[in-house]
């Protein structure tokens, strides 16, 4: 394995272990992505079945003016 994956993959283990509950589970392997890649932002994004879409549930260091118009659609 790629030096980098495994320092991602054991980002998000370390993040997952410490979580509260599934909200908090999905923010915290957000903020553990964008701080171990690095990158600026990390969403994840679940396919809803009713609604046919992929809607986001956890996100880390989308500015808050985008993700007000990311809402109002």
């Amino acid at each position: 394995m790629e030096p980098h994956v495994s320092r991602v993959l054991e980002a998000v283990l370390e993040a997952v272990g410490d979580a509260a509950g599934y909200a908090d589970v999905l923010s915290r392997i957000c903020r553990a992505i964008a701080e171990t890649v690095p990158c600026d932002r990390a969403t994840i994004y679940a396919y809803s079945r009713r609604r046919r879409v992929f809607l986001p549930r956890a996100d880390h260091g989308t500015p808050a003016r985008v993700v007000a118009r990311f809402v109002q659609r």
